[in-house]
């Protein structure tokens, strides 16, 4: 959403507008404030800054912990995921990364309100993981929450990081 104005402005998004169902729940993150906006239906509200762009992630809305953004590129996963897969009876999400040696990167794992997070498992591939949730604010669901995840590496690996929930 970009403003090229000299003042701020107030945008009201449909979701029509995006190619999207406005009867459909999605998630949106904000890539250059590395801020989730939670869970919309219909619309996106946004306020950007004078001369200033909010660039979002958006996925449809899952009834399981799921990706919706990171700190590593404005594709928000597109260039570092390798995979992400969800195994319900396990309630384990695993997030397959490509990491930059010396460079961590971080990732945010929205957990709806019938999950809770249990920690991170043994990361694969020789990289460190280390997680934190923050109470969700906003968005059609407050009761959402996001994980944020950092992952770090010595050298450049592939590795999958183990998201445990209960």
């Amino acid at each position: 959403v970009f403003n090229f104005s000299d003042e701020p402005k107030h945008y009201e998004v449909p979701m029509s507008e995006l190619g999207l169902d406005d009867a459909k729940p999605y998630t949106f993150f904000e890539f250059w404030g590395q801020k989730w906006e939670g869970v919309r239906t219909g619309a996106l509200a946004v306020d950007v800054p004078m001369r200033s762009v909010r660039l979002f992630a958006v996925w449809e809305a899952a009834e399981h912990p799921q990706f919706v953004g990171d700190d590593r590129h404005i594709t928000q996963g597109a260039v570092e995921l390798n995979d992400l897969k969800w195994d319900a009876a396990a309630k384990r999400y695993d997030v397959g990364l490509r990491v930059i040696g010396g460079f961590p990167l971080k990732f945010h794992v929205r957990v709806p309100a019938n999950c809770t997070f249990a920690g991170v498992g043994t990361v694969t591939g020789g990289a460190k993981a280390t997680a934190h949730v923050v109470p969700a604010k906003g968005g059609d669901r407050p009761a959402d929450a996001l994980v944020t995840v950092t992952v770090d590496a010595a050298e450049t690996c592939d590795c999958t990081v183990p998201l445990q929930f209960r």
